[in-house]
């Protein structure tokens, strides 16, 4: 239903950020998915971000956020470890920490010279599944939470157009809201069945 240029603008806008986090739960689930059917595959750490510093001279110049595959690369070895080699040796330290603070149930980086750090990749279990499938579910509910502050800013945004609480433009976008919220719950359990045959 037409609400004016304004509000389509607005949704389109509040679409977009919801998206964006639907698309990051959709990249956790399958790398879940992956993990949980015993594969190895480096795409496994492709959410990884590293901070290094800016100039690893100049301490004071503060630091940067990077993708882990723009300071290293990540191969397969003997088909169940992972293997990270960073390009700068200086570099390591931070992949390191970002690989232990990412959190990934079963893996533990091991740091084998100043270049390189080894990840072995067990064969999963039921426990470890589970325990995957766990994260994976605090990971929906994360990206709810996201999508319902999203759904927040936009109400007010949109009350500030002149919309209340009973008009059209506001059910449209509580529906887009619940649309969004099922796409989560729809690629959670798909996800969970694929992981438990």
């Amino acid at each position: 239903m037409p609400h004016g240029a304004d509000y389509d603008k607005e949704e389109k806008a509040a679409d977009e950020r919801m998206q964006s986090s639907i698309r990051w739960f959709r990249e956790q689930a399958r790398n879940v998915e992956t993990r949980s059917s015993g594969r190895v595959v480096p795409d496994i750490l492709d959410g990884i971000k590293v901070t290094i510093a800016m100039d690893p001279e100049n301490k004071s110049a503060g630091n940067m956020e990077v993708g882990l595959k723009d300071i290293a690369t990540v191969g397969v070895k003997h088909g169940n470890t992972l293997v990270v080699s960073v390009f700068e040796e200086y570099t390591l330290r931070a992949v390191e920490k970002a690989l232990y603070d990412a959190n990934l149930p079963g893996l533990t980086p091991n740091r084998t010279d100043a270049r390189t750090i080894l990840m072995p990749v067990s064969q999963p279990t039921v426990e470890s599944r589970n325990s995957l499938l766990a994260a994976l579910h605090k990971q929906a509910e994360e990206t709810k939470v996201a999508i319902r502050k999203v759904h927040q800013s936009s109400q007010k945004k949109v009350k500030a157009l002149g919309f209340d609480h009973k008009s059209g433009a506001w059910t449209d976008l509580t529906a887009l809201v619940n649309k969004r919220i099922e796409e989560i719950d729809s690629t959670f359990e798909k996800t969970k069945k694929a992981a438990l045959k």
